[in-house]
């Protein structure tokens, strides 16, 4: 039997309809939904995306006590680790990449129980952390992986919409516009997130809004979490410093990147605008300190089309907005600033001198590099 995503799409396009009308209908009952999807993925050696995002939403839904969308957040952490077990046991794939997107509504509920939890629940915040670090230490062993699949990174994911639309069906309204939709299931989402997937719902960029959800909300956890401020700040950084290492994913450190660029960061709704502000610039002295040695390893040149000269244009942008910062506060660090700077220009230069002869015929102008480096 031919079990390819695109032979399974009329099938699960079927599917989703049916089931968000049982939904509105007011039915629990979900069983035929999970009976018919289990067997049906037990069969494929490789299950795609579609059908376990499908299965586990279902099985979700017909877990819940009552179809309102006001779960208490300690039922909610339990059954995001539920969530979790049951889509690594649903995926076997060697696609590091497909490994993490499939993460994306863990990641969905982790960020419904910190936004709803108080501050006089701790115990539950560390829960969350600590599903979060397995999480992180899951994503590590997937990352291995991530260039050994080829193109796979850019295949679309059918039905994505629709399959967001399963998701949040009892948290939007049915006439809910689809830019609404995906701000609820993806809490980085904006308006240029949306320009940057350019309506592309690929593997590749999937596992980047994940990690970068991950990334964030494991800095926020470590701030409702601390105490100490000073000792906060170091913890922040060594924790950001060492995803960034873990991950090492082009798709991750553009939207990273692009973030760094905007006034806010995407979290105003699990942090103060104060913290908010203070964990940019502890973002800001990240990129200072990271080793960004590993954009000219063989990763870095793998990078498909332009991605590698956008990805390290932007870096540098982003290290001329943290050098008028520092100018502006009268901080020592501009000099250091500035140094970074030249270091991913001296990288980048390297980088192009390289990857022109083979997969790059259209290297970036001298000019373009000069006006950066000032």
């Amino acid at each position: 039997m031919d079990h390819q995503p695109e032979s399974c799409e009329p099938m699960l396009r079927e599917s989703i309809k049916h089931f968000l009308a049982a939904y509105r209908s007011g039915s629990s009952d979900f069983s035929a939904f999970q009976s018919i999807f289990f067997r049906l993925i037990q069969t494929m050696p490789d299950p795609p995306l579609e059908m376990i995002w499908f299965y586990s939403a279902v099985t979700f839904h017909g877990a819940k006590a009552t179809p309102d969308r006001d779960i208490p957040p300690n039922r909610t952490l339990v059954m995001a680790k539920d969530l979790f077990q049951q889509l690594i046991s649903c995926n076997d794939s060697r696609n590091g990449l497909k490994r993490v997107a499939l993460l994306a509504p863990v990641v969905f509920l982790l960020y419904e129980v910190v936004k709803d939890s108080s501050d006089n629940e701790l115990c539950l915040r560390w829960e969350a952390e600590d599903l979060l670090h397995k999480m992180v230490s899951y994503v590590q062993m997937s990352c291995r992986d991530e260039f050994q699949s080829g193109n796979e990174s850019d295949v679309p994911v059918a039905c994505f919409e629709d399959l967001v639309r399963v998701w949040t069906i009892d948290r939007v309204e049915e006439s809910c516009v689809v830019e609404e939709n995906l701000k609820v299931f993806f809490p980085v989402w904006s308006g240029r997130t949306w320009d940057w997937f350019d309506g592309r719902y690929g593997i590749g960029r999937l596992a980047g809004i994940v990690l970068c959800e991950m990334f964030l909300l494991r800095l926020c956890l470590k701030i409702r979490l601390g105490d100490v401020r000073d000792e906060l700040q170091k913890d922040l950084q060594n924790c950001a410093i060492q995803t960034i290492k873990t991950f090492q994913n082009s798709y991750f450190l553009d939207m990273l990147l692009k973030m760094l660029l905007q006034p806010t960061l995407p979290i105003t709704n699990i942090l103060s605008s104060e913290d908010g502000v203070s964990l940019m610039r502890v973002l800001y002295d990240v990129l200072l300190l990271v080793d960004c040695s590993f954009l000219n390893s063989g990763r870095w040149i793998q990078l498909l089309d332009n991605q590698s000269r956008n990805l390290a244009l932007t870096w540098s942008l982003v290290a001329d907005t943290a050098v008028q910062l520092a100018r502006y506060d009268n901080s020592e660090d501009v000099n250091a600033y500035v140094k970074m700077k030249q270091s991913i220009l001296k990288i980048l230069a390297a980088g192009i001198q390289v990857i022109t002869t083979g997969l790059f015929p259209m290297p970036i102008p001298s000019a373009n590099l000069s006006y950066l480096a000032n």
